[in-house]
């Protein structure tokens, strides 16, 4: 092999090398919904005695933020009902379309209830009354 083709062999495998580097650090970094308490539920959750020494965690207070946790999303509450575009939404219609603050590409087709960072949503049928209302 000649001095040329052995230099470009090695360029393509350093990049090879570099480009599943980054690949894999893409893949580990994506955002995920939270699963587990923080350490700020776990101080709201301490118990101090008078001479403020810590006792423990209030089993109720961590009952309740694991129940938050598990109740919501990624901003949607999850439930079995379908999630409604509000009101406030279009009329209750939705926005056809919605950007995102973390730099995604737009989405321009669905139903959603914000145009920033919005949440697919079910549309409400247009009221139609006779006459004026």
């Amino acid at each position: 092999m000649t001095r040329a083709l052995l230099t470009a062999l090695r360029w393509h495998m350093f990049s090879a090398t570099i480009y599943a580097a980054v690949a894999c650090i893409a893949l580990s970094a994506q955002p995920t919904t939270a699963q587990h308490l923080s350490d700020g539920d776990y101080e709201q959750c301490a118990v101090y005695d008078r001479e403020d020494r810590f006792i423990g965690y209030d089993s109720v207070c961590l009952a309740r933020k694991r129940a938050l946790l598990r109740r919501f999303d990624g901003g949607r509450p999850q439930s079995d009902e379908p999630y409604y575009c509000p009101w406030t939404a279009n009329n209750g219609q939705g926005f056809n379309m919605t950007w995102h603050s973390d730099g995604r590409v737009p989405t321009y087709f669905g139903t959603f209830d914000r145009t920033m960072d919005g949440i697919p949503c079910i549309g409400r049928s247009a009221r139609r009354t006779r006459g004026y209302p």
